[in-house]
C-alpha cells in the first residue's frame, strides 16, 4: 500500500516514567510493539525497529537498528530509522502508541506528494505538535545529523525548523480525534486508565 514508505518504530527509550521497558507494554496479552508489527508490516516497504534489544524481534519481519547518537532521545531514533531504509519516507510510531489510522496516513502521504513536503505531522487547536504518527523524508538525514551534532534534541523544535506541513484536526475531511489517535502510554497510571477505558 505504501511502497515508498518504511514503518519506523521507536523502541529504544529509557522508559524512566513507566518504570519498566516500554517494549514490554502489553494490551490484551500482546505487546503494543508486536501488535504494530503484526498489523502493519504488510502495508509498508519494510519495518524498522529502533531498539537496543534485537533479541526481542528475532521472529519478526523487521530490521532492528540502534541509534548512532546514543542518549539523544527520539530525534536520534528517527535519524537511525531513516538512515537504515531505502524507502523515500519513514512513517514514525513510538512503541507506546496503541492506535494508528491508515486512512489518515494516506492523507499525510498525499499531502507530502502534492506539496513536496519533507515532513508531515499534526497540530491540535492548542498548538500542540504531534511528532509521531508522522511522515519524515529520508532527505532529512542531513539536517537531523546537524541538529543532533549541535546537541539539540527537541523533536518539536526540529519540526518547526523544517517548515513542515502541519495538519490541523479541523482540516481533515473525515472525523478524527487527535487525543485518541496520538495517545501514548508514558507511566503506569496511563496504562491502567487505558485498560479501564478511562483515556483518552
Amino acid at each position: 500500500m505504501f511502497n515508498q514508505v518504511a514503518l519506523i518504530i521507536l523502541a529504544g527509550g529509557k522508559s524512566r516514567r513507566m518504570g519498566f521497558d516500554k517494549q514490554q507494554l502489553e494490551i490484551a496479552g500482546e505487546t503494543i510493539v508486536h501488535k504494530q508489527i503484526h498489523h502493519l508490516h504488510q502495508y509498508f516497504y519494510e519495518v524498522i525497529v529502533v531498539s537496543n534489544r534485537p533479541d526481542l524481534y528475532q521472529d519478526d519481519p523487521v530490521q532492528v537498528v540502534r541509534d548512532d547518537y546514543l542518549g539523544q532521545g527520539p530525534l536520534a531514533g528517527i535519524h537511525a530509522g531513516l538512515q537504515a531504509t531505502r524507502a523515500d519516507y519513514g512513517f514514525v510510531l513510538a512503541c507506546d502508541m496503541p492506535h494508528w489510522d491508515l486512512d489518515y496516513l494516506a492523507y499525510q502521504f498525499k499531502l507530502a506528494n502534492q506539496g513536496g513536503h519533507l515532513l508531515v505531522a499534526s497540530q491540535d487547536s492548542q498548538g500542540q505538535i504531534y511528532p509521531f504518527h508522522a511522515l519524515y523524508s529520508k532527505q532529512l538525514l542531513s539536517p537531523l545529523a546537524q541538529y543532533l551534532e549541535a546537541g539539540q534534541r527537541r523533536v518539536q523544535s526540529f519540526i518547526l525548523d523544517q517548515d513542515a506541513c502541519l495538519i490541523k484536526q479541523e482540516a481533515y475531511p473525515r472525523k478524527v480525534d487527535f487525543s485518541d489517535l496520538f495517545i501514548n502510554l508514558n507511566q503506569p497510571d496511563d496504562l491502567c486508565r487505558y485498560q479501564e477505558g478511562r483515556i483518552p
